[in-house]
């Protein structure tokens, strides 16, 4: 499970406000089939809000921010920071130095704050949408082209329960300098080119606000503000399964079960692995007292689970961590056969070898770790620590 000590920089977004109602129980084994896809009426209804606001559902407005408005602090900002003749990789260097600096913007990441641009730069923190927003507004009025990046960060089920996911979607930007790609990142140290990625437009990146401050509203009980957050998230994304998600997860905490089921398996449609909308289904049957569904969507998250290679990674360490390394080789060996370019998965096949004192096995492992890691960090241990084995090798012969 992914730390929230401010100190890692990837953004909970959708799934972490499914996992704050997520109450997963043991049950025993009872397969049934699904009902049905929701109506397209009962959907109007959820996105209506009428169950939660009644008649007053009809006045209600979505909120429309401008989210990458630059106000006259930042251009003051810009003007005296960065020379307006410089050249642009000149002016991106000074620009993220000049924001992280302390002695000039000083500015810091907190997990739970999104903000625009304006409100991220004033307050001076924020998460990492918040950071995207403000840093492609910056880049934008220097001249610089900044386009939105989406990181998917794989599941961790570290910091909370074994049977707990957060899918984190992490955010940061793109530009060029000296006809090179440059990522902007909150923490390039931590940042790593091998998770899957894609270039998202401003709209999209729009989206991930608004969903964003819904789970905000949300986790500051504001009914209103989270329901219309997550609705205009939805004009943005309609087929944004892990919106749909959310919006399912505001129904359940107000106990309308009717729209809650709606939006979730909604969600299902759009994205049948969308293991936050499972989980929380699950939830669902359970205050419902509807124990065969709950007895399926508990078993259709642990399949979803014991199907993803980083849950078998968790297991690994976990096993190893408990002085089991037999049963730790044979989950690492299956998420090495699912996703063979990981190279967290071959360096853990590499400590689970040595700790069975398998030498041979333990190098090559840790060789083909350092093959695999794009980023020079992680490379270099690998080397180092391939480099001490050799030497404790050549000690002990």
């Amino acid at each position: 499970m992914k730390r929230i000590d401010g100190k890692e920089n990837s953004q909970i977004t959708a799934a972490f406000l499914a996992m704050i109602w997520l109450a997963l129980i043991c049950c025993g084994c009872m397969m049934v089939q699904p009902h049905s896809e929701p109506s397209q009426d009962l959907l109007d209804k959820v996105l209506s809000g009428r169950p939660l606001f009644g008649d007053r559902a009809v006045g209600v407005s979505l909120p429309e921010e401008d989210i990458f408005e630059i106000s006259q602090d930042m251009r003051d900002f810009l003007s005296a920071h960065i020379p307006a003749k410089s050249s642009n990789y000149s002016k991106l260097r000074r620009l993220v130095e000049s924001v992280m600096d302390k002695s000039q913007l000083g500015w810091e990441y907190d997990v739970f704050k999104t903000y625009n641009a304006r409100d991220t730069f004033r307050n001076k923190r924020g998460n990492c949408i918040s950071y995207a927003i403000m840093m492609a507004a910056l880049g934008r009025e220097l001249g610089l082209e900044m386009r939105f990046n989406e990181v998917l960060i794989p599941p961790s089920w570290d910091v909370q329960t074994e049977r707990s996911v957060l899918l984190l979607r992490h955010l940061n930007v793109l530009t060029r300098a000296r006809g090179k790609r440059v990522v902007l990142d909150l923490n390039m140290e931590a940042y790593d080119s091998s998770y899957p990625q894609q270039e998202i437009t401003d709209f999209e990146a729009e989206a991930h606000y608004y969903n964003n401050r819904g789970v905000d509203f949300l986790n500051a009980d504001d009914m209103k503000q989270a329901f219309l957050y997550f609705r205009k998230a939805l004009t943005l994304q309609p087929k944004q399964a892990f919106i749909w998600g959310n919006m399912g997860a505001l129904y359940l905490h107000y106990d309308h079960y009717p729209e809650a089921e709606a939006a979730l398996l909604h969600a299902l449609e759009l994205d049948p692995y969308e293991l936050t909308a499972i989980s929380v289904l699950q939830r669902l049957y359970v205050k419902q007292g509807n124990t065969k569904l709950a007895n399926y969507y508990r078993e259709e998250a642990e399949r979803s689970r014991m199907k993803n290679p980083y849950y078998r990674y968790y297991l690994a360490r976990k096993l190893l961590d408990e002085n089991k390394p037999g049963l730790a080789l044979k989950q690492i060996k299956w998420s090495i056969r699912r996703y063979r370019m990981e190279h967290r998965f071959y360096f853990m096949a590499a400590k689970i070898y040595a700790r069975l004192g398998m030498q041979i096995d333990t190098e090559r492992n840790m060789r083909r770790a350092a093959e695999l890691a794009k980023d020079e960090k992680n490379r270099l241990m690998y080397q180092s620590k391939m480099a001490r084995l050799r030497e404790i090798s050549r000690q002990d012969q």
